[in-house]
């Protein structure tokens, strides 16, 4: 290990694939580019989350969790979802910025409503003490990809 480290300067492999590849490298592979042939998932029931193939599934979610990650765009994440009611795009996104104590921290003004029609936006939210409120927690956690393993194109 030692004598690795000291000719190659380093205990890490040599790269094997490049962003522009060379004689020596292989081209990037992205997820996409691995499962675009994979039969197409969906998180509804259990009978479409999934395949004959092992370990091709998705877990089946609740109805609320569905709608949430169903109105999600590829690429964003539900937090920033608009409404699939009246279709308006106009609702503010949710943000977390630092604090003056350099914290970073949920924005607290989040709507969970359509400023247009007062429909309820597909956004994770969670009931507490009687009243819903957007969901804390990692902005990805409700992400396209987890309701199918094909994303849309």
């Amino acid at each position: 290990m030692r004598r690795w480290f000291d000719e190659v300067g380093t205990f890490l492999p040599p790269a094997t694939h490049a962003a522009s590849p060379s004689r020596e490298q292989k081209p990037w592979v992205t997820v996409r580019d691995t499962i675009h042939d994979l039969p197409a998932l969906d998180a509804r029931c259990s009978e479409s989350a999934k395949s004959t193939l092992p370990y091709h599934r998705v877990p089946v979610l609740d109805k609320m969790k569905y709608w949430w990650v169903s109105n999600t765009p590829p690429g964003r994440g539900a937090f920033d979802n608009q409404c699939a009611a009246c279709g308006f795009q106009g609702n503010p996104s949710h943000v977390a910025r630092r604090n003056e104590h350099g914290v970073n921290r949920a924005s607290q003004e989040t709507p969970l409503h359509c400023l247009r029609c007062g429909a309820m936006l597909p956004r994770p939210s969670t009931m507490v003490r009687g009243t819903r409120r957007i969901m804390r927690g990692f902005t990805s956690a409700y992400n396209e990809w987890r309701m199918t393993s094909r994303p849309a194109r």
